[in-house]
């Protein structure tokens, strides 16, 4: 394949369920999942790349620190591709984005997300009816949210592969509008039934793709990704 290169948040599970099926030029549109927490953004809220640096208690984040310093957290909202397309009709993400590339999105300055360790997790309860969040510092739309989930049995002693994702994704989002804005940023909330059956660790994989808007145009064709470490109940 082309290179181109766990603290619990808890969480409470409750809202109506809803499966609903949007890009500016890079560096004008970004963000990461807010809920379940990307592993940028929980690392760094955590302060990893504080004094002293690198150190939160969580193996997970004090590799990424050592692996790629400050770069993917101060860019928490920053894992791109900035173009997806590469002149086809459907993203491509596979052969953009390597096996055990992925929660960088196969960008090198941001390697350290895809260490292998203890991440901070979000928990959550299989099968329950919840509410996902995204936290966007530049607003956009169309854009459409995709969010899969490993499979059961996956290894997370390896680094995350396209293969450890079950094939289908649980939620698909087409050009949502903001819950809240502020400035140029803005909440998206996502209403979605989790999926049956998952118990402990696992990672939810994020992408937020622009698309193709109605008039065939396309306003954008980068994606923002996040790995976020969950564990489900």
């Amino acid at each position: 394949m082309k290179t181109t290169k766990r603290t619990q948040l808890a969480a409470a599970a409750g809202v109506a369920a809803l499966v609903v099926v949007g890009l500016a030029t890079p560096a004008s549109a970004h963000g990461t999942s807010d809920f379940p927490k990307s592993r940028a953004l929980a690392c760094k809220e955590l302060g990893v790349a504080d004094w002293p640096t690198g150190q939160t208690g969580y193996e997970g984040c004090d590799t990424a620190f050592a692996v790629s310093g400050e770069h993917p957290f101060s860019n928490w909202n920053q894992i791109v591709v900035g173009d997806t397309r590469q002149g086809a009709a459907e993203p491509q993400y596979r052969s953009l984005i390597d096996d055990g590339a992925l929660c960088a999105a196969g960008n090198p300055a941001d390697a350290g997300l895809d260490a292998v360790g203890a991440f901070p997790t979000t928990a959550l309860r299989a099968g329950s009816e919840t509410t996902l969040r995204f936290r966007a510092t530049a607003v956009h739309n169309p854009y459409t949210f995709t969010h899969w989930v490993t499979k059961d049995g996956w290894d997370d002693s390896q680094p995350l592969t396209w293969d450890a994702l079950e094939p289908t994704p649980f939620l698909v989002a087409d050009s949502v509008e903001p819950a809240t804005t502020s400035g140029r940023g803005g909440e998206f909330e996502l209403p979605v039934a989790l999926p049956e059956g998952k118990t402990g660790h696992h990672v939810v994989y994020t992408v937020w793709q622009g698309n193709i808007k109605a008039d065939g145009s396309v306003q954008s064709n980068e994606a923002f990704f996040s790995c976020s470490d969950v564990d489900f109940s």
